[in-house]
């Protein structure tokens, strides 16, 4: 695909009611030579912002509403890396409005998204569990099981 379809591309996608997706595409596209696929990838996430935001300037938001908003999203079930991808595009672009439209501030920056929990992998089954709480011959077992949940 060359560059033009590439831009057109970008501009047929991006959101019609704010001109500085497009012009945030054309640049994932151009200048930092992204595919197509990863920018649709950055047009969505800046689109749900443009969402949340409900027609509240971009240069007006402020760090308590992007932290609000991504209470927002992890409430209706997003997970933190899903939350970590959609707060980094967001940060890309208005890194991007600051640099090319002279924003002065990015909300974005200091949010962290919610942890992502504990991976199911790494929790022993209920029957090794059982198996060594049990077993009287392996105390030191029942002692590292105890610390291991403290933490947790």
């Amino acid at each position: 695909m060359s560059d033009r379809d590439k831009s057109s591309l970008a501009k047929e996608e991006s959101s019609p009611e704010h001109p500085f997706v497009s012009d945030f595409l054309s640049h994932l596209i151009r200048e930092r030579r992204l595919s197509p696929h990863t920018a649709e990838g950055y047009r969505h996430d800046v689109g749900v912002l443009l969402e949340l935001a409900q027609g509240t300037a971009l240069q007006d938001l402020q760090i308590h509403q992007i932290r609000r908003f991504i209470a927002r999203l992890h409430g209706r079930g997003l997970g933190g890396k899903s939350l970590g991808r959609m707060l980094s595009a967001w940060r890309g672009f208005f890194h991007y409005l600051a640099r090319d439209h002279g924003f002065t501030r990015n909300p974005c920056s200091g949010v962290r998204p919610p942890s992502s929990g504990i991976d199911s992998s790494d929790i022993p089954s209920p029957t090794i569990i059982t198996y060594f709480i049990a077993d009287p011959r392996l105390p030191f077992i029942r002692y590292a099981l105890e610390i291991v949940t403290m933490e947790q």
